[in-house]
C-alpha cells in the first residue's frame, strides 16, 4: 500500500485533512508536501497497522491529542494523555491577560489551582522569569504530566500533589499576587451529554458539582484570604455562568471585576481585583 492510498482511506474515515496529516507525520514522518511529491511511496506494514490503530481510536472518539501524546499551549509543547485534561485555546486568554497586565520583570507570587498538565503555571513562569509559581493538582495521573511538562520546558515551578481545599492551610494569608484557575465547571448531570471525545477526559477535571459552581464557591472561601489586597484572582468560566458567579461574589467587597469574552463571544474569563471582607 502506498502513502496516498493510506491518506485517502484515513481521510474518508476521519473526515479531517488536518487530523489525517497529523497522524501521517507522527507515524511515517511525512508531511503534506511529501505526500504530494511521493504519492506512490510504499509504506512499512507495521507502521501501516499502527497508523490505522490510531485512526480508529480517533474515529471512536478519543481526542487526537491523546493519540499524538502531545498538545500545544501558547507556543509550548506539552505532553498529554489519558488521565489529564487537554488545555483549550480559551484557557490561553487567562495567560494572555496576565502577560498584558503585568510587567515583564514581575517578581510576585502566583499559584495555579487545579493545574492539570501544568499549562498555565509553566507559561507564566517561562514569561515572568523572576516570579515564584506554585501549581497544585490532585490527580496522580495529571500530576505526573505536570511534573514531566515542567521538566521538558526547563521550568522551575513548585508543584504540589494534593487537594486545593486542603493545601490552602499551608500558605500564609496575603501571600499571592495572582491566584489563577481553570477549575471543573460542568454540571454533574450534563457530563453525559458532552461530546464523546470530551468524555474521554478525566471526570475529575470536568465535574463542577450539581450546578457547576462548587469550585468557584470553595476557591473563594478558602483561597481569597491568601490573596494580597492589590492582587487578582482570575478564573475560566463555563457557558452562561458569569452571572451566577457574580452572585457568589456578592458575599465579598470587590473592585475592578471584569468579564472577558472568548473567541466565540462567550463570557469566559472572570478577573477579580479585591479589597475584600468575608461575609458574616
Amino acid at each position: 500500500m502506498n502513502i496516498f492510498e493510506i491518506y485517502k482511506i484515513a481521510l474518508d474515515l476521519l473526515k479531517s485533512k488536518t487530523e489525517t496529516i497529523m497522524l501521517i507525520e507522527k507515524v511515517f514522518g511525512l508531511n503534506r508536501i511529501d505526500i504530494s511529491l511521493n504519492p506512490y511511496l510504499k509504506v512499512d506494514e507495521n507502521k501501516k497497522n499502527i497508523f490505522f490503530e490510531y485512526v480508529y481510536r480517533i474515529k471512536n472518539g478519543e481526542p487526537i491529542q491523546y493519540v499524538l501524546g502531545k498538545t500545544s499551549f501558547f507556543g509550548l509543547d506539552l505532553k498529554v494523555g489519558p488521565g489529564v485534561f487537554i488545555p483549550r485555546p480559551e484557557t490561553e486568554l487567562l495567560v494572555e491577560y496576565i502577560f498584558n497586565n503585568f510587567k515583564k520583570n514581575f517578581s510576585g507570587n502566583v499559584i495555579d489551582l487545579c493545574s492539570g498538565s501544568g499549562a498555565i503555571a509553566i507559561c507564566i513562569k517561562n514569561y515572568f522569569k523572576n516570579s515564584k509559581v506554585w501549581a497544585i493538582e490532585k490527580s496522580s495521573k495529571a500530576f505526573n504530566y505536570l511534573v514531566e511538562n515542567a521538566k521538558i520546558n526547563n521550568t522551575k515551578i513548585k508543584y504540589i500533589f494534593g487537594d486545593i481545599f486542603d493545601e490552602f492551610s499551608k500558605f500564609k494569608d496575603n501571600k499571592f499576587d495572582i491566584i489563577i484557575s481553570n477549575p471543573p465547571y460542568i454540571k454533574t448531570d450534563d457530563i453525559e451529554k458532552l461530546d464523546k471525545n470530551v468524555k474521554f477526559e478525566p471526570y475529575m477535571a470536568l465535574d463542577g458539582g450539581k450546578d457547576g459552581l462548587d469550585f468557584y464557591r470553595n476557591i473563594l472561601k478558602f483561597w481569597l484570604p491568601k490573596l494580597k489586597k492589590n492582587g487578582i484572582m482570575i478564573f475560566e468560566l463555563g457557558i452562561n455562568q458569569h452571572e451566577k458567579v457574580k452572585k457568589i461574589l456578592q458575599n465579598y467587597k470587590f473592585y475592578n471585576m471584569k468579564i472577558l469574552k472568548d473567541f466565540s463571544n462567550i463570557e469566559r474569563i472572570a478577573i477579580i481585583g479585591i479589597m475584600y471582607k468575608l461575609a458574616v
